[in-house]
Formats: structure tokens, sequence, C-alpha cells
């Protein structure tokens, strides 16, 4: 009986919990294994990392060349603006441009044909598809902090590098160029008609002024009839650019957009001012009104016909580089310091954690129960699945 109660204590004392002296115990007897595994594991990490080829990044940065475009309503300047004929609205719609651009698959095809990219990273199959994957893999653009738009290249040979990121700044110019111009020659073709059937309408209802003033005896032009007719005349022309904001609005805005709401509200301000005038005055008015109304439609539109034939012909830089690209004396990568002591944290731990598991495992096979046979068994299994896992000596 005694002898059945020892041995019940001594299974006790085997399954009893470790604690940190234990665990401390079995990295001190195991000091050697975990030394060995640390400093091989460095040293073969830090022989295949220096075998790597080096890696070198060069960047340039841009910003957008932009103009601005005063008139004399704030609603001119909002059509103008929605238009496309000033910058107004800053700089960054114009650099989420710039990286749809340089993102475009026709822009970098022409930088791997350029290159001959597909020899220098050796494509499987000259295969145009994995091309265009490595090149993005191989190239950064960003916006930093300072709001500037970043174009990044890596690759073995730094002057490569850096002509590729300068070469996506010269197709950047000439792609938006081209864009701009198009853009520019579509609005200036559709302000030509607008001023042509102005020049229409203006001559029109000169004839009539001419038959009204020799049918009446009216003089249109003079002391308050001029007075009255210019500010009707300045109400419609106010009602006419509202109402093509407001149109451009529905195209180009959500409904629920504030800058919609105000544009009605403004609307209807101008209409009720416009319901104010007596009914005799604006009939006894209304050719000269339209006269007027025609006339000022045409000052308000020929300084933006104007801008839209400059933007046409305009060759200046639509791309300001900050900084042109240059070969870079320092490679990016591989850091060879940082991964070497990665990798030996990373042996040093799981010598540890094998340590710690094997004594365990030694304990468990001491004991005489089910759990015990199934260590046994996995250990059986995983030594005649790989031969050159042995027990420590």
């Amino acid at each position: 009986m005694n002898k059945q109660n020892m041995m019940e204590n001594q299974r006790k004392v085997q399954k009893k919990a470790f604690t940190w002296a234990d665990y401390f115990l079995i990295i001190l007897n195991w000091r050697k294994f975990i030394l060995v595994n640390f400093i091989a594991i460095s040293i073969l990490t830090f022989v295949v990392v220096s075998l790597m080829p080096k890696i070198y990044f060069s960047k340039t940065v841009v910003i957008p060349s932009t103009q601005e475009m005063s008139g004399a309503y704030p609603g001119l300047l909002n059509i103008s603006r929605m238009l496309g004929f000033v910058g107004g609205a800053g700089a960054q719609p114009e650099i989420f441009k710039y990286i749809s651009i340089l993102k475009s698959r026709t822009l970098q095809e022409e930088v791997i044909k350029e290159f001959d990219l597909i020899n220098v990273y050796k494509v499987p199959k000259k295969s145009m598809e994995l091309a265009l994957k490595r090149l993005n893999q191989n190239v950064v653009i960003k916006i930093n902090d300072e709001g500037a738009l970043v174009i990044g290249v890596l690759d073995e040979d730094p002057q490569r590098a850096a002509d590729i990121a300068n070469f996506f700044v010269k197709k950047l110019h000439e792609y938006n160029t081209r864009i701009n111009i198009t853009e520019a020659k579509a609005k200036r073709e559709f302000l030509e008609k607008r001023l042509l059937q102005n020049e229409l309408d203006l001559s029109r209802l000169e004839e009539k002024i001419k038959e009204l003033q020799e049918s009446s005896g009216l003089i249109m032009g003079t002391g308050q009839t001029l007075g009255s007719v210019e500010m009707i005349a300045e109400l419609y022309a106010r009602k006419t650019l509202k109402e093509m904001e407001i149109e451009l609005y529905k195209k180009t805005l959500d409904e629920n957009n504030p800058k919609y709401h105000q544009a009605l509200i403004e609307l209807e301000i101008i209409n009720k001012r416009l319901e104010n005038v007596p009914q005799e005055t604006i009939d006894a008015l209304r050719v000269y009104r339209e006269y007027l109304i025609q006339q000022k439609i045409r000052e308000l539109l020929m300084p933006i016909y104007e801008q839209a034939r400059l933007e046409e012909i305009r060759d200046t830089p639509t791309v300001i580089v900050l900084d042109p690209a240059v070969p870079s004396e320092l490679k990016a990568k591989p850091k060879r310091l940082r991964i070497t002591i990665a990798m030996g944290f990373v042996g040093l731990i799981l010598s540890i954690l094998y340590a710690i598991f094997t004594e365990r495992f030694r304990m468990i096979k001491s004991e005489d129960d089910e759990k015990a046979r199934k260590i046994i068994e996995i250990e059986r299994i995983i030594k005649n699945t790989i031969p050159f896992v042995r027990s420590r000596k």
C-alpha cells in the first residue's frame, strides 16, 4: 500500500505545471544548441542576403501647373471651373488625374518598350501582362504630405531607375497636354457655335429695334428707358447664367448637393424680381431688353472663349518638376542587417520552443497514460517521415 502511494505521489509531481524557473533551467541546459542555431541561422541569412542583387530607388517629385481665372459674376466663375477653364478647384484633382495617367496601361507599355523591360525582368514567354505586373511592383506612385506627386522606381541599375522615373514624367506631360488640348478644342467649338448664334440674334434684334423706332418714335437707350431696360437685361442675363449653372450641376452633382440647392434658391429670387416688373414696361421694352441680354451674354462668353483658344494652343509645361530623378548611390534593399537580425531572432525563438517541447515530451513519455502513448506515436511518425530529426543526446 505504501509503495502504491509513493508511485501515485511521484506521478502527481511529474504532472505539476511548469514554472518560470523550469523554463529557465531548460534554456540553460539547451544553451549550446540554442546558441549554435542562432549563430548558424544568422550567418546563413547574412550570406544569402549578400548574394541577392542590390536594388536601387530613384524618385522624382512633381506638382501640377494651374491657372486661375476670375470673372465679373460668381456664377460665371463656377461655370468656367465646371467646364474646366480654370484651376480654382486646387491641385488635388489634377494630381489624381496624373495618377490615373501614370497607371494607364498605354503609358506603362510605352515604358516597357522604351527600356526593354521584358528582357530586363526576364519575363517568361515575353508576356506583356507579366511585364506590366512586374513593373507595377517596382513603381511607387503616391502623394506626399505636402500634396506633391512622387514617382519612384526600383531597379538593379541605379541609372535605369532614374531614367525610368524621368521617362514617366515626360510621358505624363505629353499625355496630359494631349488631353487638355482635346478638351479645350471641344469647349472652343461649343462656344464658337454659341457665339455665332449670339451674333445672329443681335443682328435680328438690331433690325427690330430700327423698325420699332421708326414706327413708334420711341427712342431706345436714353434716360429712364435705358435704366429700366438695363436693369431688366441684367436680371435676365443673371437668370440665363444661373440656368446654365443649374443644368451643369444636374449633370455633375447629386440632387442633394448644397451647391445645387443654393443655385435653385438664387434662380427663384431672380424670377421673383422679374415678376415684380410692370407688364407694360416689359411689353414696351421687350425687344430692347432682348438686345441688351444678348449683348451681356456675349460679354460674358467672350473671355471664356478666348481662354479656351489659349488653352488649345498653349505649349507651356502642364507638369512642374520639383526634383528630377537622379541615380542613387545607396541601395534601397535588401536590408542585410535588418533581415539578419530578424531571422536570427526567429531562429532563437524556434530553438527555445523546440527545447521546451522536447523536455515536455520526455516528461509525458515517462507517464504511463493515454496522453503519453499518443505523444510517443506522434514522435515515431515524425521520425519516420523526416529522417534527420533525432533526439538530443
